[in-house]
């Protein structure tokens, strides 16, 4: 399904982070996720961070065996994951160029997110949130759909569909892990679309009529 225009692709977009820290040391991972592609990436400056992400539970136990370690326990920098942060940066400005040709991103691509409102904010923090400088114009500005707030339009309860359709299965082993989780907004939004006229309409991929 297509929002708006003939070449629109909607980017599902998912970031792991230390929540109270904006600077380039709290972003550990971000994906992007289209049908034409997928990147991945862990910060580099996630290594100086280890010792905090262990102190919280939540980090330590569902973040960090997503991350790729040494056996020692620290971060494998060597690994095709893994970027410095100003890379974080290129490759993301690269990647909405290639779906974009270049053009600013409104007519081209909408950001797609679970509560992703710190995710697409992550993405801003690689430009320093300079929009008319850093951030090329290809780069979305804004999130165009919250999944969270699809779900209420469909009238989701307890994970089904008003009919009782339960909404695609994840993998709880592998939730969190940026990629993954991305890939599986990707999966409800178009289920959600395809089940709901109110998920299609505030998709843009239907219009109500004048």
């Amino acid at each position: 399904m297509k929002a708006f225009f003939p070449d629109f692709t909607f980017v599902y977009i998912d970031a792991e982070f230390l929540p109270d820290d904006h600077s380039p040391y709290g972003l550990i991972s971000l994906a992007l996720h289209s049908e034409h592609g997928s990147k991945y990436m862990v910060n580099e400056n996630v290594n100086s961070r280890l010792t905090d992400l262990r102190a919280i539970p939540f980090q330590r136990d569902h973040i960090l065996p997503k991350l790729p370690l040494r056996p020692a326990g620290n971060l494998d920098t060597g690994h095709s994951d893994v970027y410095p942060y100003r890379d974080m940066a290129e490759e993301t400005g690269r990647y909405f160029h290639a779906l974009t040709g270049g053009r600013k991103y409104r007519r081209h691509v909408g950001l797609v997110a679970d509560h992703g409102t710190q995710d697409m904010q992550r993405i801003h923090n690689l430009f320093n949130n300079d929009w008319f400088g850093l951030m090329p114009s290809s780069v979305p500005r804004r999130l165009f759909l919250d999944l969270a707030t699809m779900e209420d339009l469909a009238g989701v309860e307890g994970g089904c569909l008003p009919d009782g359709r339960p909404l695609p299965e994840k993998d709880p082993q592998q939730a969190h892990h940026p990629l993954v989780d991305a890939m599986w907004d990707r999966e409800v939004h178009e289920f959600l679309m395809q089940h709901s006229r109110a998920v299609r309409v505030a998709s843009g991929v239907e219009r109500l009529e004048s």
